[in-house]
């Protein structure tokens, strides 16, 4: 089984509104992680998108998701930090990449 770990931006309450943006993959996790911690050609858009999703998926079409990894902007940092969890307003949604 081969897996990509892609990045999703994602804005808020409005994700039925086109709050969310698929914004690229790689192959291996650490990839992704470096590329959102150091906001990588400002995936963050000056505020636009608060949250940030790494997710594993199996490559292909329907992917389901194996692993979600959260991170928040955090304004005293100026960058995309690690979460322990899903935000509450994420909560019954999943698949925000592909799917």
């Amino acid at each position: 089984m081969e897996y990509i770990y892609t990045i999703t931006t994602l804005r808020g309450l409005i994700i039925a509104l086109g709050g969310t943006r698929c914004v690229g993959w790689y192959p291996t996790f650490e990839q992704a992680e470096k590329a959102v911690v150091e906001n990588q050609q400002d995936i963050y858009e000056l505020g636009y998108y608060p949250f940030c999703v790494i997710e594993k998926v199996q490559y292909g079409i329907y992917c389901i998701k194996r692993e979600e990894h959260w991170y928040k902007w955090d304004e005293d940092l100026e960058r995309y930090i690690k979460i322990s969890r899903k935000p509450d307003l994420f909560a019954g949604s999943c698949c925000y990449s592909l799917g």
